[in-house]
């Protein structure tokens, strides 16, 4: 994996295939995982001023507005996604992704996907 820091020191960046990460420098936490495509994220910089992050995978540039990027703790990770999904997963994709573990909603306020 490809890593860059901030000018500041206090923001930490890496990418891989299909996504780009940041993550807090003085916790080591993981708070934001930008979907960058099919293909892997080959570099990233952030501006000299901190406020962008460049991301190239393959021929694209990504530039992202780092203050519009939300900031998500580990704790904050599923009420973050179950406020942008619609319903939990079916059985039948739940079985695509975690096999023989047995089925639960990751949102309890959500329907079961038909």
């Amino acid at each position: 994996m490809l890593l860059a820091f901030s000018p500041d020191n206090m923001t930490l960046a890496g990418g891989s295939l299909g996504f780009a990460y940041l993550w807090d420098a003085a916790t080591a936490q993981e708070f934001a995982r930008i979907p960058h495509g099919s293909n892997p994220v080959t570099s990233v910089s952030f501006t000299i001023d901190g406020k962008q992050l460049l991301t190239v995978s393959r021929k694209v540039v990504r530039i992202w507005d780092i203050s519009a990027i939300p900031h998500v703790s580990d704790e904050q990770l599923i009420d973050y996604a179950c406020s942008h999904i619609t319903s939990n997963l079916s059985q039948d994709e739940w079985i695509n992704y975690f096999g023989d573990t047995e089925y639960s909603l990751t949102c309890p306020n959500l329907k079961e996907k038909e």
